[in-house]
């Protein structure tokens, strides 16, 4: 893939919709691109024991791809993110798969002390 200098973003088709993803990342993109899904196993698991939880808070959520697959699943979801490069893609991936009534997002990180 050929990709412009400073591009921030590259849009591919998944199975669960558009997905903005960073250029250089080779590891979740990486799988995103050849097999247009992110650990199917993991998904279904999250699926199983979130059954009737009406809200989400999810942690550390990179670009989204866990977050914009299980968003069908809950009628609000919070994801945190902290690094601000991968959280305005995280927002772009929300608006893009149209789920801004349902995936709020902030840019924080959560730990034990300041």
């Amino acid at each position: 893939m050929v990709v412009a200098p400073g591009a921030e973003s590259v849009i591919i088709e998944t199975e669960f919709g558009p997905m903005a993803r960073d250029p250089l990342d080779s590891y979740v993109s990486r799988q995103l691109m050849k097999w247009g899904h992110y650990y199917p196993k993991e998904v279904a698991i999250y699926k199983e024991v979130s059954n009737g939880l009406d809200s989400a808070l999810i942690i550390g959520r990179h670009f989204g791809s866990l977050a914009i697959q299980l968003a069908e699943l809950f009628q609000s979801m919070l994801c945190l993110e902290a690094n601000p490069s991968t959280y305005r893609r995280l927002e772009y991936n929300v608006r893009l798969n149209r789920l801004r009534d349902i995936v709020n997002t902030r840019c924080a990180a959560v730990c034990e002390r300041n």
